[in-house]
């Protein structure tokens, strides 16, 4: 991404978190996904979770800023716990994500806990079995398919 884009997002998150902040209940900013891995390209939206004090969540909100995409969701630090608790793939917004705001450190524990939860995690024998067989019957597509010279799949 080249310096004007940058300075683009970087203007637009501070406008965004500027904002944030004076909304009541707020707990913490946490900026998700491509932007936060440092993948992002030119164009690509700005996803943002807000954190809340119980009873204070906002709805999912969406809309345009110079032409770029900036997507909000909010949940209580309670529900943000839960769903990373019963949910593995959630772990992976805290590990990539940016923390933009967390003067209560309530982001900074999510990510504590997420980090756990990704240390300690297995995968269930169900879907190691259910894996298995779709990597052993793929191997013995591809190596009929390698005995006569063709590497396409079906």
């Amino acid at each position: 991404m080249d310096g004007e884009s940058r300075a683009l997002y970087g203007c637009l998150l501070q406008d965004v978190v500027s904002e944030a902040r004076g909304q009541r209940g707020l707990l913490g900013i946490l900026l998700i996904a491509s932007f936060a891995r440092g993948d992002a390209l030119p164009g690509s939206d700005l996803d943002l979770r807000l954190y809340f004090a119980p009873g204070h969540t906002r709805r999912f909100a969406a809309e345009m800023r110079e032409g770029i995409l900036i997507e909000r969701g909010s949940a209580d630090v309670e529900s943000a716990r839960a769903k990373l608790a019963t949910n593995p793939m959630e772990v992976y917004a805290y590990l990539d994500g940016c923390i933009l705001y967390d003067p209560e450190g309530v982001i900074v524990q999510l990510v504590s806990e997420a980090r756990a939860l990704f240390a300690a995690y297995r995968t269930p024998e169900k879907e190691r079995s259910e894996s298995a067989y779709w990597l052993v019957q793929d191997y013995e597509t591809f190596s009929e398919r390698d005995k006569c010279g063709s590497y396409a799949h079906p």
